[in-house]
C-alpha cells in the first residue's frame, strides 16, 4: 500500500484507542454510563469479568493502543522500517482488543453488507452498460426483475424504514463495538501494509500458500449459502418451512438476500487470487483495465476478517452455552457460521495478496472490444506502411554492375 495510506492506520488506531480509554474512564467514574454499558452485548471476556475489572482492562487497552500506535506512526513518518517488536506488540494488542470488544454486531453487519452488495451490483451493471450498451441493457433487465420481485416480496416500503429505525436504535452499541474493532483492524493493516521483503518464515509460507488459503477462506461461504438456497426447494434447511414462508412472506426474500450477500463475500474473497482482483475487468467503463489499488482490496478484507473473527468466537461461545437447550445445535452453528475460521483465513489471504502485489508487477493490460479492434487496425496500418517503405527502398536501389 501507499506510504500515505499506511500513515493513516496508526492515527486511526490512536483515535479509536482514545475513545476506548475515555469510555472506560466514564464507566469507572459516572454511574449512569456504567449502568448504560450493562446493556451493551458482552464481549468474549466480559462474560466472566466483573464490570469494574472489565473497565480497568479497557482503560489499559486504550492507553496501550495509543502508545503502540504512536510508535508505529513515528516509524512510518520517519520512513524507517518498524522493528519486529513493534509489529508483535501491534498483533498482540489487536488480539486483546478483539477479546474485549463488545459483541452483537454481526447481524447488523450482515444486513448492511446485503444492501452494499446490491449497490455494488448496480454500479457494476451501470459501468458495463456504458462500455457495452446491448449486453448492459440485457443484464439491467434481469437485475431490475430480480430487484423488483425482491422489493415486492420484502414489502420494501415498510421493511427499509423498519430496518433503518432498528439500526438507529442499535447505533450506540454498534459504535462502541466499532471503536474496538477499528483499533484491531488498523493495527493489523499497519502491520501488513508495507508487505516489503525480506520476509520471515511465516510470511514466506503465507505467500507461497496464499492460493490455498484464499480458496479455503472463500469456501467458508458455501454452507450458509447452500442452506439459504435450499429455501427455493421443497426441502428447505436452516429453519425454513413452507408454513413459515406463508405466515411471514418477507422471510424468504430476506433469507435469500443474506445468502446472496454471503456468496458475494466468498466471490470477493477469491478476487485476492484471480486476475480481476489485480486489474479491473476491461468490460467496465472508466476503470476497466486499470490496476486495482492494493488498499481497495486489502483494507475491506482485513476489516471484515476482524469482524468475522471477533463475532465467530462469540458464536462459538454462545453455541457452547446453549448446548442442550432449544435452538440450533452446536455443530450446525460451527458449520453454518464458520466466521471463526473465515476471519483468520481472510486476514492471511489479504496479507498474501499484499505481499504478492509488492513483489510481482502487474502485466500490461490488453485492449478489449472496440479498443482491441482499433489497436489491431493501428498495428495493421503500421505493418502495411513498413512493407511499402521497404518496397520503395528496393525500387530506389541502383542495380549492381555485372561482373
Amino acid at each position: 500500500m501507499h506510504a500515505r495510506t499506511r500513515l493513516l492506520f496508526p492515527l486511526l488506531a490512536v483515535a479509536a484507542s482514545s475513545v476506548i480509554a475515555a469510555l472506560a474512564l466514564l464507566r469507572l467514574s459516572v454511574a449512569d454510563v456504567a449502568d448504560w454499558y450493562v446493556e451493551v452485548p458482552p464481549g468474549l471476556i466480559d462474560r466472566w469479568l466483573d464490570p469494574t475489572l472489565s473497565a480497568i482492562l479497557s482503560l489499559l487497552l486504550g492507553v496501550a493502543g495509543i502508545a503502540v500506535s504512536l510508535r508505529a506512526y513515528a516509524a512510518e513518518h520517519g520512513g524507517t522500517r518498524a522493528r519486529a517488536g513493534t509489529r508483535l506488540a501491534a498483533a498482540v494488542l489487536a488480539c486483546g482488543t478483539i477479546l474485549l470488544a463488545p459483541g452483537g454486531v454481526i447481524p447488523a453487519a450482515g444486513y448492511v453488507f446485503a444492501f452494499v452488495t446490491v449497490a455494488l451490483v448496480i454500479s457494476a451493471v451501470v459501468l458495463l452498460t456504458v462500455r457495452h450498451p446491448l449486453i448492459g441493457i440485457a443484464v439491467t433487465a434481469v437485475v431490475v426483475v430480480i430487484v423488483a420481485t425482491g422489493a415486492h416480496l420484502l414489502d420494501a416500503g415498510s421493511f427499509v424504514p423498519r430496518f433503518v429505525v432498528a439500526l438507529g436504535e442499535q447505533l450506540p452499541f454498534i459504535g462502541t463495538t466499532a471503536a474496538y474493532l477499528i483499533v484491531a483492524a488498523a493495527l493489523v493493516l499497519w502491520a501488513i501494509g508495507s508487505a516489503r521483503p525480506p520476509y520471515g518464515r511465516f510470511a514466506a509460507f503465507v505467500l507461497r500458500r496464499r492460493t490455498w488459503i484464499t480458496v479455503l477462506a472463500a469456501a467458508c461461504a458455501l454452507p450458509y449459502t447452500i442452506a439459504r438456497a435450499s429455501w427455493l426447494t421443497p426441502w428447505p434447511l436452516f429453519g425454513g418451512s413452507a408454513e413459515l414462508f406463508a405466515r411471514e412472506p418477507a422471510m424468504l426474500p430476506t433469507g435469500l438476500l443474506l445468502g446472496a450477500a454471503m456468496l458475494t463475500g466468498g466471490v470477493l474473497t477469491l478476487g485476492l487470487i484471480l486476475p480481476w482482483g489485480e486489474r479491473f475487468s476491461p468490460w467496465l467503463a472508466v476503470i476497466g483495465g486499470r490496476p486495482v489499488p492494493v488498499g481497495l482490496a486489502v483494507i475491506p478484507a482485513v476489516v471484515v476478517a476482524v469482524l468475522f473473527f471477533a463475532n465467530g468466537l462469540e458464536f462459538l461461545l454462545t453455541g457452547l452455552e446453549n448446548m442442550g437447550r432449544e435452538g440450533l445445535p452446536f455443530l450446525e452453528i460451527v458449520l453454518l457460521f464458520p466466521f471463526w475460521l473465515w476471519g483468520p483465513l481472510l486476514a492471511l489471504a489479504a496479507w498474501g495478496y499484499a505481499m504478492h502485489r509488492a513483489t510481482q508487477p502487474i502485466a500490461p493490460s490488453r485492449p478489449h472490444g472496440r479498443e482491441a479492434r482499433k489497436s489491431r487496425k493501428v498495428d495493421a496500418d503500421r505493418d502495411r506502411e513498413r512493407r511499402l517503405a521497404e518496397l520503395d527502398a528496393l525500387e530506389d536501389r541502383e542495380p549492381r554492375p555485372l561482373r
